[in-house]
């Protein structure tokens, strides 16, 4: 994902950054499933400085790159109330103005999201997979033998303009069950980031939302 940010146009970023270090670089093509960049040079000094640059802009980059990944829990148990409440709307809609049947989801796409990622190497997402199969035993033990009983109340947007809306969500309200899923999602998100899966910046990001 990195490979036109490091190449640049016609070469001409890894070209300045080998020139300005004295270093030369190895980039791996886009198709290729080695992902190790290589750097070689005959002074630390520049191995170091092309390592820094590189790194720099790799980090500048992150923060504007899409997310790629996100962790949730499937609502499976909500769907059938889902489903006659899509029917409801499609019935009462129908004849409204700009109304696109389309746009309500299927059942079977509920979920709480409690958190999103930006996996772009395949050793990250084989970290982030291991990291799940060990912290499995972790879950369990919170959530119990109970099984997770949740009430969604209300409807919120995910933007200030009401024209350029393009996720809604429901909250979760309060109730016994909630510090659970708290407890779960606060599990998940702290390994993640001590893991080094999540930013300083992306942690702060993270909601526990119910995407509809």
């Amino acid at each position: 994902v990195y490979y036109s940010i490091l190449i640049g146009k016609n070469r001409g970023t890894q070209d300045k950054i080998e020139k300005e270090t004295n270093t030369a670089i190895f980039i791996p093509k886009r198709d290729s499933k080695d992902e190790t960049i290589v750097i070689s040079g005959t002074r630390k000094k520049s191995l170091l400085s092309a390592l820094y640059r590189i790194r720099v802009m790799m980090e500048s980059a992150y923060e504007v790159l899409p997310y790629t990944h996100f962790v949730n829990v499937p609502l499976s148990a909500f769907q059938p109330q889902f489903q006659k409440f899509a029917e409801d709307c499609k019935r009462v809609l129908q004849s409204a103005r700009g109304f696109d049947p389309m746009i309500i989801t299927k059942g079977d796409n509920l979920h709480l999201t409690v958190c999103v990622l930006k996996l772009y190497g395949k050793e990250e997402i084989n970290k982030c997979v291991d990291m799940f199969n060990k912290l499995s035993p972790k879950i369990y033990d919170l959530l119990g033998t109970t099984t997770l009983l949740l009430q969604m109340r209300g409807l919120e947007i995910m933007n200030d303009d009401t024209s350029e809306v393009n996720v809604l969500y429901m909250k979760v309200a309060e109730n016994p069950m909630l510090d659970k899923l708290k407890a779960i999602s606060k599990l998940i998100v702290t390994t993640l980031y001590a893991e080094g899966l999540l930013s300083d910046m992306e942690i702060d990001r993270q909601h526990l939302l119910n995407t509809v």
